[in-house]
């Protein structure tokens, strides 16, 4: 029951993103509608076949340590970000690399509560509505354990539905704007795909994992970035953080480098149309990586249920007939 119960919650969460950008694609670039709504196609194909996976949830004591390993990364995240000023890309980029060198596999559940940490204070309110989002991420986390395994976003999702969650309880409001000029949208796309490659690389070709490889990622772009492009290096910096997301699948979701930049250039797209909405909130480029790896890998899911085979009988009666 809860684990139906989080499906439907997550489900909602990552509709209200994508059916925002979705719209803001019709109207404003009819273009990339079609290619966002084949995407969410995808999407919605694998997040039902996860529907399918039937693992029966056993809670430990050790649980209590992944929930205070969350909250602890969104409230020290949390503070580097809007105390220190140092920025949402590199607090949570340091907090991920702290974790991945000194606590081994216990850095997941730290590094998705520094998502949580990413909100901005005008957004969350104060220090005690990150303890909240900080308590329900941490629940998030411990049912979606064996859920969604190997899909680059997946914490990021888990951190904006506690977010999203404890902002709509304290109606609290979101920043955000329409990102303007060409040039700036497709550099965003560019370092969006680049983040997801040097991601992916880092940690499956280099072998050092998700965690290590996109929190350094995200550091690197959150320094080299803003001095490069001083007006717009922020945000260009949360492209590739957002890229870097992508990057953590693993090669049973997303085989290649192919596939990574394909979903990568993706989550550049719904980056740029989803600007207006939901800003501030921490998790949302984790949730913009998360549509677009399901996305991808959902449509080569349809392509070799239902149109490969067809294809190679096709293919094979052409031969035949040479």
């Amino acid at each position: 029951m809860a684990a139906m119960g989080n499906f439907v919650l997550m489900a909602l969460v990552v509709g209200v993103l994508a059916g925002t950008t979705l719209l803001t694609a019709f109207v404003n670039n009819f273009i990339y509608f079609p290619v966002l709504l084949l995407s969410y196609s995808g999407f919605l194909f694998r997040y039902a076949r996860e529907l399918k996976v039937n693992i029966g949830q056993k809670f430990s004591r050790e649980d209590v340590l992944i929930v205070s390993g969350v909250l602890g990364g969104a409230l020290v995240t949390f503070f580097l970000n809007n105390h220190l000023e140092l920025g949402s890309v590199i607090s949570a980029s340091l907090v991920g690399l702290f974790a991945a060198a000194f606590v081994g596999k216990k850095a997941v559940p730290i590094y998705c509560g520094a998502f949580v940490g990413m909100a901005c204070q005008e957004v969350s309110g104060s220090f005690y509505s990150i303890v909240l989002a900080g308590l329900l991420t941490g629940g998030l986390f411990l049912i979606n354990k064996s859920y969604f395994q190997g899909f680059g976003g997946k914490l990021g999702t888990i951190a904006f539905t506690g977010c999203l969650a404890v902002i709509f309880l304290q109606g609290g409001e979101f920043s955000g704007k329409m990102i303007e000029g060409l040039h700036l949208k497709w550099m965003i796309v560019f370092y969006t795909v680049l983040g997801a490659v040097l991601a992916f690389f880092g940690s499956v070709r280099l072998g050092q994992g998700p965690v290590l490889a996109s929190a350094l990622t995200g550091l690197v772009g959150g320094i080299i970035l803003p001095a490069v492009f001083p007006e717009t290096g922020l945000l260009l910096a949360g492209a590739m953080f957002c890229g870097a997301f992508v990057g953590m699948s693993s090669r049973d979701r997303l085989p290649n480098e192919g596939f990574i930049a394909l979903a990568g250039l993706l989550a550049g797209i719904i980056f740029v149309y989803s600007s207006p909405y939901l800003g501030g909130t921490g998790g949302k480029l984790g949730t913009i990586a998360f549509i677009s790896t399901l996305g991808v890998r959902g449509l080569w899911d349809i392509y070799m249920q239902f149109l490969a085979p067809y294809q190679t009988k096709v293919f094979a009666l052409f031969l035949r007939n040479f």
